[in-house]
């Protein structure tokens, strides 16, 4: 829900804990194989559905990486149905 904390919504700090290890654990995969260390996750009713990264080098696109990286998580939302 846009406009409300996290707290708010009625999630225990653990559950917001254990999300948020989720997106560090996806940081530290990019961050081992070169690339800039973003995690992310989307929770929709206490449940994860969707998770991943950037591949900023991978992909080389550092004079596109604003648009693409727009681009991306459009593309990623669209994937996980938000």
């Amino acid at each position: 829900m846009i406009g409300k904390g996290v707290s708010e919504l009625g999630y225990t700090q653990t559950e917001i804990d254990q999300w948020m290890q989720v997106a560090i654990d996806e940081a530290n995969q990019a961050r081992i194989i070169g690339e800039v260390p973003i995690g992310a996750v989307i929770v929709k009713d206490g449940q994860i559905i969707g998770r991943g990264t950037t591949f900023v080098n991978t992909h080389r696109m550092q004079r596109y990486t604003r648009r693409s990286s727009r681009f991306k998580k459009l593309v990623w939302l669209k994937r996980v149905g938000a």
